[in-house]
C-alpha cells in the first residue's frame, strides 16, 4: 500500500490518469488514503511543479471526487449504492455528480425503481437538487424501456414542473418517443404544441417523432403534412425521418407511397442507409412482394451501401428468398431515376 501511495502522490493527485490507473486496479483503500493525504493543507508533493489541481482551484473535496470515480466504474446498482453509503458513513460530502453517477448506473442496469429512489433522494436533498438533465434521463429510460411505462414518465414530467424545473427540448423529445411508440397521436400533438408555446425549438428530431406517431397510427396523410411543415420551417429531413416514414408505410403495405418517398429522399440528396433498405426490404418481404425486394437489393448493390455485420445475414437471406442476385451487374431503372447527388454511401 505504501508503495502504491508513493507512486500515486509522485504523479500528483492532479493527474486524472494516475487516479484512473489506481481505480482500475480496484485498490480502493489506497485511493482513499491518498485522497485524504492530498486533501490536507500543505500536502503538496515537492516533485510536482505543474499547475494547481482544478479541484483545488474549485475547492472541491478530493475524496468526494475519487469516490465518484469508484461509483461511475460500477455496473451493479447495489455496489454503487454501497459506495455511496460508505461516503455517508465516513462523512464524505455527496455532490450532484455523486447522484448523477448513481442514476446512470441504475438506468444502465435497467433498475428504474432504484433510479427513481435516487432521484427522490435528490429532491429532498438541500444541496444536490435534480436538474432537467436528471429528470430527462429517467423519463427517457421509462419511455424507451422494452415495456414502456408512460404513466411513470408522465408522472415524472409533472413532478419536475411542480418542482420548478423547466423541461427542455430533450425532455419533450423523450416523452414524444414514448408517445410515438404507443401511436398516441393526441399526446404527441399536445406535447409538440406545448413545446412550441414554451419557446423551445421544434427541431428535426422532435418533428420526426410526431411524424412517427402519425405513421404508427396509420395516419400517413398527416405524417406527410408534417414532413411538408418540416421542410417549410427550413429544416432538412434526415435519413432517420425518411426511414421512419418508409417503415410505417411498409407496415401498412403502402409500398407505392413508400417507393415514391424513397425516390423523393434520393432527389433531395438524402442518402438512404442500410437501415432504410432494411425496413423497406423487410416490409416488401413480409407482403411477399419479391419483385420489389429484387429492385431494392439491386439499388443497394449499385450504390454500394455499407451493410453492418448484424444485417448481412438478413440481406443475404432476402436475396435468396427473392430468387435473385444480391449483386446485379447493372442498377435498376428506379435507381437511375432516383439517383442521389452523391450516392447513399458518399
Amino acid at each position: 500500500v505504501h508503495g502504491d501511495l508513493a507512486l500515486f502522490l509522485s504523479l500528483s493527485v492532479a493527474s486524472s490518469m494516475a487516479a484512473r490507473a489506481l481505480l482500475a486496479g480496484a485498490r480502493r483503500a489506497t485511493v482513499v488514503v491518498a485522497a485524504r493525504a492530498a486533501a490536507r493543507p500543505g500536502a503538496c508533493v515537492r516533485a510536482y511543479t505543474g499547475p494547481a489541481s482544478p479541484y483545488r482551484r474549485q475547492k472541491d473535496n478530493l475524496l468526494t471526487h475519487h469516490y465518484n470515480k469508484l461509483i461511475g466504474a460500477e455496473r451493479d446498482p447495489l455496489s454503487a449504492l454501497a459506495i455511496k453509503q460508505r461516503m455517508v458513513a465516513e462523512a464524505v460530502p455527496l455532490s450532484v455528480l455523486t447522484y448523477s453517477q448513481l442514476l446512470d448506473v441504475c438506468i444502465k442496469a435497467g433498475d428504474l425503481a432504484q433510479a427513481q429512489s435516487v432521484l427522490e433522494e435528490m429532491r429532498v436533498s438541500r444541496k444536490c437538487k435534480p436538474t432537467a438533465v436528471h429528470y430527462t434521463a429517467l423519463i427517457r429510460a421509462f419511455a424507451a424501456a422494452k415495456k414502456p411505462d408512460m404513466q411513470a414518465a408522465e408522472a415524472l414530467f409533472a413532478q419536475m414542473k411542480d418542482d420548478g424545473v423547466p423541461p427542455t427540448e430533450h425532455t419533450y423529445s423523450a416523452l414524444l418517443s414514448g408517445a410515438a411508440r404507443a401511436a398516441d397521436v393526441a399526446r404527441a400533438v399536445a406535447l409538440y404544441r406545448e413545446l412550441t408555446v414554451a419557446g423551445l425549438e421544434a427541431n428535426v428530431v422532435v418533428q420526426t417523432q410526431v411524424i412517427d406517431a402519425f405513421g404508427r397510427a396509420g395516419r400517413h396523410a398527416e405524417a406527410e403534412e408534417m414532413l411538408v411543415l418540416l421542410l417549410d420551417s427550413g429544416h432538412v429531413p434526415t435519413v432517420q425521418t425518411y426511414t421512419t416514414m418508409i417503415g410505417n408505410l411498409c407496415a401498412t403495405q403502402h409500398f407505392d407511397r413508400a417507393h415514391a418517398l424513397f425516390k423523393d429522399m434520393c432527389r433531395r440528396g438524402v442518402a438512404p442507409d442500410a437501415v432504410t433498405y432494411f425496413v423497406f426490404v423487410r416490409g416488401a418481404q413480409a407482403a411477399g412482394n419479391h419483385a420489389l425486394v429484387k429492385t431494392l437489393l439491386a439499388d443497394m448493390s449499385h450504390w454500394r451501401v455499407a451493410v453492418p455485420e448484424a444485417m448481412a445475414t438478413f440481406f443475404s437471406d432476402a436475396a435468396k428468398a427473392a430468387g435473385g442476385d444480391a449483386a446485379p451487374a447493372a442498377p435498376s431503372a428506379a435507381a437511375v431515376a432516383a439517383k442521389p447527388s452523391k450516392g447513399p454511401n458518399a
